[in-house]
């Protein structure tokens, strides 16, 4: 496999990674609320969160790409903050309808019988929303992995993932065995990060607790 090849399958993965990393705990954290604190009044707070779904990538990218350069923020932070951004209606509505699915009164139970809020959250409510969580990581994944408008916009070129390398490859005449090569090999590692993180979290879910 070419060395480029290798270097965009690097970026996506790393960008991805970082992706969910800041969008899934933010979505576990602004589900919990919608599911369970705001059922009764969901509307503005979903309203808000929806809106990066509604807007344009391309367009917040043109928008956004003068500011970052005025304010001076890092190309690799500023499409990993944006894209964050873009992921997070996906992570949060996962998880309010993981939140929606559970009994609040699993945590109070969990209290009654000794557990501080921490252990209840971590060893009661977290296993039993494993499910939702590890969709809503996969799914923040695959926005970071995915993307091609912010990348190449905020990123200026400089962050070469695997979308921006297939664009590429397409838009060259007499590259389309290439450029399928490139959309299938790089379909495969996020199944086998989604199927690993999967099994993972099952044998948490199934592992005995202390």
């Amino acid at each position: 496999m070419d060395t480029g090849v290798i270097s965009a399958l690097v970026h996506s993965g790393l960008l991805g990674t970082a992706v969910a990393l800041i969008a899934t705990p933010l979505g576990v954290m602004a589900g919990r609320a919608l599911g369970w604190r705001l059922l009764r009044r969901p509307a503005l707070p979903s309203i808000v969160l929806l809106g990066p779904v509604v807007l344009a990538p391309f367009a917040v990218a043109m928008g956004l790409d003068v500011v970052i350069l005025r304010v001076g923020i890092p190309e690799e932070v500023a499409v990993v903050l944006v894209l964050s951004v873009f992921a997070l209606p996906y992570t949060t509505y996962t998880m309010r309808a993981t939140y929606l699915a559970l009994d609040p009164d699993l945590e109070e139970q969990a209290r009654v019988l000794g557990a501080s809020p921490r252990q209840a959250r971590h060893r009661v409510t977290l296993p039993a929303a494993t499910a939702g969580f590890v969709t809503a990581t996969g799914l923040a994944f695959l926005v970071g992995w995915s993307d091609y408008a912010v990348t190449l916009l905020i990123g200026g070129g400089q962050i070469i993932t695997t979308p921006i390398l297939i664009g590429s490859s397409a838009a060259g005449s007499g590259n389309d065995a290439l450029t399928s090569t490139l959309a299938v090999s790089t379909s495969l590692p996020p199944l086998v990060a989604l199927a690993v993180f999967t099994y993972a979290a099952s044998r948490r879910r199934t592992a005995p607790r202390s």
